[in-house]
């Protein structure tokens, strides 16, 4: 079942895309996706249509079905656990946007990144991390040297990974539920 609180997002994103016209990456829990598809609730599969029509024209990143830390899974020698819920992720996920699937060339961190963690991600295809206010802390032990607004990391083996952040005080206007007309001008 969905939370009111969830239902609650997933309206806020719906009318954020449909007011907006830039193009937009997004990373939505593929459980959210499975929970639209409750046949008990109609209200959810009138959700999931109104989903799949805003979504359609959106860079949707792939995500792991259970929230997993790619920083933790890899310390803890749990790589292979990552890469099989990256997988039932997107066996979830892709039914339901078979016009539009999930892409792993983006990762979204909301939790701090480090070497380890973005070897991983890269590993399993990212070619971009986006890290969130909240993931920005360890950011200086991936050798984040900002260029303009992208940097890269090197990794071990002589890969990198595209680093990018997200502007804490744009994130946290965002993140706020308000009818304020100068908060709906900034989103």
């Amino acid at each position: 079942l969905l939370s009111e609180s969830t239902q609650n997002q997933i309206d806020r994103l719906i009318n954020l895309v449909n007011n907006t016209k830039l193009p937009m990456v997004i990373g939505i829990g593929p459980e959210i996706f499975e929970g639209m598809t409750n046949e008990q609730n109609p209200g959810y599969q009138v959700l999931l249509r109104q989903m799949r029509r805003t979504l359609s024209a959106q860079t949707l990143v792939a995500q792991p079905y259970v929230s997993i830390d790619p920083s933790g899974a890899a310390r803890a020698g749990l790589t292979s656990e990552f890469t099989r819920q990256m997988r039932l992720g997107e066996d979830t996920t892709t039914p339901l946007f078979s016009a539009n699937p999930t892409k792993r060339q983006i990762w979204i961190a909301d939790k701090p990144l480090d070497s380890f963690g973005a070897n991983l991600i890269r590993d399993n295809g990212a070619q971009t991390a986006i890290l969130l206010p909240t993931a920005v802390e360890n950011a200086a032990e991936l050798g984040y040297q900002p260029v303009t607004e992208m940097a890269a990391a090197a990794l071990t083996g002589g890969s990198s990974i595209n680093i990018a952040t997200v502007d804490p005080f744009i994130a946290k206007l965002l993140s706020q539920e308000t009818v304020s007309p100068s908060v709906d001008a900034a989103t």
